[in-house]
């Protein structure tokens, strides 16, 4: 698990408002700052053959947003690494799901301004059974496939309890590039 100290120290990679990468910082220095650069980031969604979508409830001991449910899988990307790569890890580290490169389909990018952060968004299709996920440093508590209509009706009934969704817009370009025809 990743404590408040760790995530505040964590070393990331710093872009511009487009996803151009500028140089490494100290987290806390830049996220939620006042400063010309982003904390770069990448969010993944995982949707399966019926066009559910995976979602997560962040653990309670979490050091940001505990015990809230998420569309997607994402952080930080470190230094040296690309953003496709660090979406993999994300994955990899929050579900303990792996996948090729050529199965992560890009979506399209999304600047932050309000926490200045950019990420770059991400779509895998995955046919699993949520009995078989893990995160890695616990940071994940539970794991749940949503329809689109039931997250939309879950979210709007309790935003306090959602952080990272997915818009129809978004929901409708994965759909398309992952093949699933619902």
């Amino acid at each position: 698990m990743t404590t408040l100290l760790e995530a505040q120290t964590e070393t990331v990679q710093l872009c511009d408002e487009h996803g151009n990468f500028t140089k490494v910082g100290v987290r806390s220095e830049y996220c939620l700052q006042n400063t010309q650069e982003f904390c770069a980031a990448t969010s993944v969604w995982v949707l399966n053959a019926q066009g559910e979508i995976l979602c997560s409830q962040r653990g309670k001991w979490a050091y940001s947003k505990p015990g809230r449910w998420q569309t997607s899988f994402g952080g930080h990307i470190a230094q040296g690494i690309s953003f496709e790569i660090g979406a993999l890890v994300e994955l990899q580290e929050e579900a303990g799901l792996v996948f090729p490169p050529e199965q992560l389909f890009y979506i399209g990018d999304e600047t932050r301004y309000e926490s200045k952060h950019f990420a770059k968004l991400f779509a895998v299709r995955w046919d699993g059974e949520v009995e078989s996920l893990y995160s890695h440093d616990s940071e994940i508590a539970a794991y749940k496939w949503f329809s689109f209509p039931e997250y939309v009706t879950t979210r709007d009934l309790s935003p306090e309890g959602w952080c990272l969704g997915i818009s129809e817009e978004n929901y409708e370009k994965c759909l398309k590039v992952l093949g699933i025809y619902i």
